[in-house]
């Protein structure tokens, strides 16, 4: 029996798995998405190129041998791959879609994901490429998603404004019912229409914001009336949205106890520098046993001074 074309045969079939595996191996590593090589039946990662590893913070080679576990924050979001990877397996098709990953430090990570079969020679498959591209609308919306849930209880007022436009693209209940918009409303305004005479106390220009700037300012409602605000306001922005966070504090209350504390005061002095007696408040000076070695003149009035002639 003659061999020798079989033999041939493989030879040449071999020779382009290995062309193709060069190719592949080419492709892989000069691509700027994140691509893992994954065998699906163990769920485990075979390589991953140098932008996967830099896009979740590992160090090289880090990944490679790990079970794909790694890259999801949840058992849900493991199990969804897998059954999307059993699927490839036995459907010989790809999938596609988003989904939340985690970086090395835990750190969560929206991600476009394309999941496609890896055929070898004889096309069979039980490994596939996965490709992580990042999807920045979705990590903007979980970005501010994030802030809404922590500040739509708030006390305060809340705005999320765009640094670029000063448009208000955002705002909390606390928000909606001080000024009296409605929530729609409010979000057709610009920051500077919520400020008496135009100001808002809210300074928007190209500087980022890394600290909190917090500034006093008289704010507007739609009825027309007023009322004085402390606004503090901070850089929040997400890669592909410039937004300025502003809590906003209605400092009413606090103005109007410090005008009665003022208003005490200064009826305290009219009657303390009227009264026809004299009158001097002291303070004790004791030794270290606490024992009185003197006293010091801590206020007197006028008729102390003029009771002794001083």
């Amino acid at each position: 029996m003659d061999i020798t074309p079989l033999g041939n045969q493989r030879h040449a079939e071999n020779s382009k798995q290995i062309e193709f595996d060069q190719k592949l191996k080419d492709l892989f590593f000069c691509l700027t998405d994140a691509v893992f090589i994954i065998d699906f039946r163990p769920r485990r990662i075979i390589a991953a190129n140098p932008y996967a590893e830099q896009m979740l913070g590992y160090e090289s080679g880090e990944l490679n041998g790990q079970l794909t576990q790694i890259l999801y924050p949840d058992q849900h979001v493991y199990e969804q791959i897998g059954k999307a990877g059993a699927d490839i397996i036995s459907q010989h098709r790809g999938d596609h879609f988003n989904l939340m990953v985690k970086k090395k430090n835990d750190e969560p990570l929206m991600v476009d994901a394309y999941i496609l079969p890896l055929f070898d020679a004889e096309l069979q498959t039980n490994r596939g490429i996965v490709i992580f591209q990042l999807n920045r609308d979705l990590q903007a919306n979980d970005l501010r998603s994030r802030y809404q849930v922590m500040t739509q209880n708030a006390r305060d007022i809340i705005l999320f404004v765009d640094i670029k436009s000063g448009r208000i693209i955002d705002a909390n209940r606390t928000a909606v019912n001080t000024y009296g918009y409605d929530y729609r409303e409010l979000l057709k305004l610009n920051v500077d229409q919520i400020g008496k005479n135009g100001d808002a106390g809210i300074r928007i220009n190209r500087k980022k914001y890394t600290s909190a700037v917090i500034h006093e300012a008289i704010h507007c409602r739609k009825d027309g009336s007023t009322f004085p605000v402390e606004v503090s306001f901070q850089d929040a922005s997400a890669p592909d949205e410039k937004i300025l966070i502003c809590i906003i504090r209605d400092i009413t209350s606090r103005l109007q106890a410090e005008n009665a504390r003022q208003v005490s005061e200064e009826r305290y002095r009219l009657l303390f520098n009227s009264m026809m007696d004299g009158f001097a408040l002291h303070e004790m000076v004791r030794d270290e046993m606490g024992k009185p070695l003197d006293y010091r003149f801590i206020e007197v009035n006028l008729a102390y001074y003029a009771l002794h002639n001083l």
